[in-house]
């Protein structure tokens, strides 16, 4: 009697897998925040990135066969050398892993590949090399700024709120017009972890600017009371590499004008960073 050959079990489909994981499983079964459903999007995205970058997979093609440990530990590798702050790997790694807790509902046949990357543990430990750059250096940033186009005054408001008050990445991404008292005093309401909220008081600059920031985009009318205040050309709520890449583009400008105020290297800010003094790490 002739020896049967086994059969090589074949992956579900990858863009499937990730549609169910994403509406189904985060949504009604784990009850996901929006914020956490974004931030592992975003995650997704980016590893998509990295496999079309470095092992030719684009989105299309992309399998789950390629999800392996060493390509997540390639993934880490990519992320710190462009260099991302640590809490930001963090979160992207723990999305990623929770995938792969899914995947051991639906495709147990490959358990043992989704049980390596469940069970990966990469050091990822925070730098030290932040610091404080100069009052000087921040205002010729905002000074900067080209005041022509709307995205660019939507970029001076957020910039400079940052600067003025100290905020938090996510609680910059959290602001609706709702939160901004317009009369005197002048106070900002910023929302944090937990549904902790703080108030801050302000100046009337910063008033100013706020106020015709909203009037612009008609963020002082009643019915857009509870809009992002700051957002994107979709009209949705910046992120945080969105905020990343906004300081980016302006330092990165600013190092060509003023490369003695800005011999600096900007990190992937996170929501834990306060403030717009300490986004940049000295080389």
């Amino acid at each position: 009697m002739k020896n049967k050959r086994l059969k090589k079990v074949s992956y579900i489909s990858f863009p499937k897998a990730t549609e169910n994981y994403f509406c189904k499983y985060l949504v009604h079964e784990r009850l996901a925040s929006r914020k956490t459903i974004e931030a592992y999007r975003d995650a997704f995205i980016s590893y998509m990135k990295y496999m079309a970058e470095n092992n030719q997979n684009s989105p299309e093609t992309l399998t789950l066969a390629a999800l392996t440990r060493q390509n997540i530990v390639g993934y880490m590798i990519w992320l710190e050398e462009k260099n991302f702050a640590p809490r930001t790997r963090r979160l992207k790694l723990a999305a990623l892993k929770s995938f792969c807790s899914y995947l051991t509902y639906i495709d147990p046949v490959h358990l043992e590949q989704w049980h390596e990357i469940k069970e990966l543990k990469i050091n990822i430990k925070p730098k030290d090399s932040i610091k404080y750059i100069t009052v000087e250096a921040i205002t010729s940033l905002l000074e900067s700024i080209p005041l022509d186009t709307q995205k660019g005054r939507r970029d001076f408001a957020l910039l400079t709120i940052m600067y003025y008050t100290g905020a938090r990445v996510n609680e910059m991404i959290l602001m609706s017009p709702a939160d901004i008292r317009i009369s005197k005093p002048y106070i900002i309401k910023f929302h944090g972890k937990g549904d902790k909220s703080r108030l801050v008081p302000v100046n009337e600059r910063a008033i100013e600017i706020l106020k015709s920031y909203m009037i612009e985009n008609g963020l002082d009318k009643e019915i857009k009371q509870n809009s992002p205040l700051f957002f994107n050309s979709w009209g949705e709520n910046l992120t945080e590499q969105g905020i990343a890449y906004i300081i980016d583009k302006y330092v990165s400008n600013m190092r060509n004008i003023r490369p003695d105020l800005f011999n600096v290297r900007v990190n992937p800010i996170h929501s834990d960073i306060p403030g717009l003094c300490i986004c940049f790490n000295l080389e």
